[in-house]
Order: C-alpha cells, then sequence, then structure tokens
C-alpha cells in the first residue's frame, strides 16, 4: 500500500492506493512531494555472499505490484514498464525534498550493509539522499498485527500534535504495557522493531 498525505490537507486528504495500482512509478512521478509518504508492503535485504551484486543499494530495498512476476524470473508480466522492486539505489533519485517523513512498514527496512568510515548503506540512507527529512523504519521481521496496530496509534498521536519522536515512543510503549497484561512479558519484538531517524519533530 502506498499512502500519501498531501501537504495542504494533512488531516483530509491522502492518496490511496493498493494492490495493482501500487507501482514503484507512482513514486517516481511526483511533482510536488507529499508531506508524509507512508509504504506498506515487503522489504528486502540481501547479504553480499548471498548474490553477485556488490552494491548494498541494489542489494536492498521494497517490493511492489508485479514483483512476485520479476521474482519467478517471468519475463511477460502485466506491468511491462513496472518490475516491482524499488531498490534503495533507485530511491536515490526520488524527489522527496519537503517530505517530512517517509514510513516504511515492512520487515527489515532499517538495515544494510556497514562500511567502515561510511556508514550504513540500505533504504534509510537511500530515503535521506532523496530529501525526506525523517524515516520510520523496522530492524528485524515484524509481527503483521502489532505493527498496524503501532501504526495507527502513531498516526492518531503524530496529527494530533505529538512529534515524531514522541508519537513513537508514546505508541511503543501502550504497547509493551499491554503486550505485559496479555502475554506476561514485554519482548521488544512485540513493540520495540521501530526506530526513527533524521528530524524528531
Amino acid at each position: 500500500m502506498i499512502n500519501l498525505f498531501k501537504k495542504e490537507y494533512v488531516n483530509e486528504v491522502a492518496e490511496l492506493y493498493y494492490d495493482k495500482a501500487a507501482t514503484t512509478t507512482i513514486l517516481s512521478k511526483w511533482q510536488n512531494p507529499p508531506r508524509y509518504v507512508h509504504l506498506s508492503t515487503h522489504g528486502f535485504f540481501c547479504q553480499d555472499d548471498d548474490i553477485y551484486l556488490k552494491n548494498p543499494l541494489l542489494r536492498s530495498g521494497l517490493a511492489f505490484t508485479g514483483a512476485n512476476y520479476t521474482i519467478m524470473g517471468d519475463m511477460v508480466t502485466p506491468y511491462t514498464y513496472d518490475d516491482g522492486l524499488l531498490t534503495a539505489l533507485e530511491v536515490t533519485g526520488l524527489n522527496l525534498i519537503g517530505t517530512e517523513l517517509v514510513t516504511l512498514s515492512a520487515c527489515e527496512t532499517g538495515i544494510g550493509e556497514t562500511i567502515s568510515g561510511e556508514g550504513v548503506f540500505g533504504l534509510r540512507r537511500a530515503f535521506q539522499i532523496a530529501g525526506a527529512e525523517s524515516i520510520l523504519m523496522s530492524m528485524w521481521k515484524i509481527p503483521d498485527k502489532e505493527t498496524s496496530d503501532l501504526m495507527v496509534r502513531f498516526y492518531e498521536k503524530l496529527f494530533s500534535g505529538a512529534s515524531k519522536q514522541k508519537a513513537l515512543r508514546d505508541s511503543e510503549l501502550e504497547i509493551l504495557k499491554e503486550s505485559r497484561v496479555k502475554f506476561g512479558h514485554g519482548h521488544p519484538f512485540l513493540w520495540g522493531g521501530f526506530i526513527l531517524t533524521g528530524n524528531p519533530n
């Protein structure tokens, strides 16, 4: 799912793209980037020893409509001009200048390859290069139900005036407390998978 909150109408208008409409080409056609971008899909990061691609920005990315055809090696797809895979390298070419927050609601979107003296190369760096002020991303394979719950709480708090950092922290603490009651423990797997980088406000 691609969810775009326009600058002028953050609380009233959002462009939603589901299923066949959720293609990578939507992201590359922006004339005026939205204030918030929410991407709910599948993320991937391939280790260097898994494939022949040496550029770490080609080994991390997001899957959109049509990705299954590409992954299965089907040369004839309904999405001729869109392979359904958005690599971190392709993200660096997007126009996100003015976008306050990109939420990557997918597994392992915060990981990448650490290069000595250079930092981590992956989706986080790519979205920052593209101009996003803040990125909300996951550090491991996140559970669907808890992630959905976290996102609802996060946006409710954010659109009620909380800073991005406080909205995330308070939402995670709520789920932590509830998991202790429901499951008898507060394992971080259920609530601590997301981190925020960039501007916390």
